[in-house]
């Protein structure tokens, strides 16, 4: 599991790969966070396109604990990806 301090910007990623692993456009894609508090936020207009099926969001740290994050992909080239990080409190 990553691990990161209250107060930082981690960059999250996907790629989206076709059936036979080349990158690939999704007809959509979102990306859903459910917070410490367990509030899932979905963001999509958000996301930036960094180039065939390559995306990703800035995410500003604002809360300690476990965070889950899940990328899906719909239509053509679906699928999804999951995955957790722990946000170490701020001390000072």
């Amino acid at each position: 599991m990553l691990e990161f301090l209250q107060g930082q910007v981690v960059r999250l990623s996907s790629q989206v790969t076709d059936i036979s692993g080349a990158l690939a456009d999704p007809s959509s894609i979102l990306l859903k966070i459910r917070t410490p508090d367990n509030v899932v936020t979905v963001y999509s207009d958000v996301l930036v396109h960094d180039g065939m099926g390559m995306y990703h969001y800035d995410f500003p740290l604002t809360q300690p604990g476990e965070h889950y994050v899940r990328w899906e992909a719909s239509g053509i080239d679906q699928g999804a990806v999951q995955d957790t990080f722990y946000v170490y409190a701020a001390i000072m």
